[in-house]
């Protein structure tokens, strides 16, 4: 069980709720009398942090990314994070086998970071036991992600729009209008992998020198101990 909160720290600490703080330790009690890995979509609401209320029960150590999206954040509110709680790996105490073993530690691991790239979720908390950690993914990576997505949106339109004006599929694809629109789609998917990658692969490793050169987005956005 999760006993009372011994430290909270992180630059961006101040942002959360008292309720996101209780949803939190709620979803890692049931992780660790359960033995499965529960998660929840956090929102900015007033200026605050908070759940959305729903909890996702996930499966082999992942929280299904489309559960997980398909939840929502109250009225006024919008997503801005998630937090996934797994179980300790402690010998004999987990219920089925999992595909590769429990992070030791409780911040995100490299899938973690890059489902809230791909779905601009730029916060994103991991707990395990009796520790809760959260990054905050840089703003470039989350802003090149955005465009890219804007841009993969706007040529998909593109491409429909000169289908039914009477263009072959192979003709509206080499068309000058949507060859742009793509062209700069994979501009900023350019932009943003290779530093979303390195990001995710640091925090998953705590490898502090890369980390480092993140400034701020490389230190935890927020630490709780129990």
């Amino acid at each position: 069980m999760v006993g009372r909160t011994r430290s909270i720290r992180g630059w961006g600490r101040t942002e959360f709720s008292q309720e996101a703080f209780d949803a939190m330790k709620g979803a890692m009690e049931r992780s660790e009398m359960e033995g499965h890995t529960y998660g929840l979509l956090l929102c900015k609401c007033f200026g605050k942090i908070t759940p959305s209320g729903e909890v996702v029960l996930g499966a082999y150590g992942e929280l299904p990314r489309e559960k997980l999206l398909a939840t929502t954040c109250p009225r006024g509110c919008e997503p801005i994070g998630y937090f996934i709680a797994r179980p300790s790996a402690r010998p004999g105490e987990i219920p089925y086998p999992y595909p590769y073993p429990y992070p030791p530690h409780p911040h995100p691991i490299s899938s973690d970071i890059w489902m809230g790239v791909q779905a601009l979720l730029p916060i994103v908390c991991a707990g395990t036991d009796r520790k809760i950690i959260c990054y905050k993914i840089p703003e470039k990576i989350i802003e090149y992600r955005r465009k890219e997505k804007e841009y993969g949106e706007e040529s998909e339109r593109v491409l429909k729009e000169l289908i039914r004006e009477g263009y072959s599929p192979d003709e509206a694809m080499k068309h000058p209008k949507y060859d742009a629109l793509v062209g700069e789609m994979f501009r900023y998917t350019r932009l943003y992998w290779g530093p979303a990658n390195d990001f995710a692969g640091a925090v998953e490793r705590q490898d502090r020198l890369a980390l480092r050169r993140y400034g701020k987005y490389g230190e935890p956005f927020l630490e709780v101990v129990w």
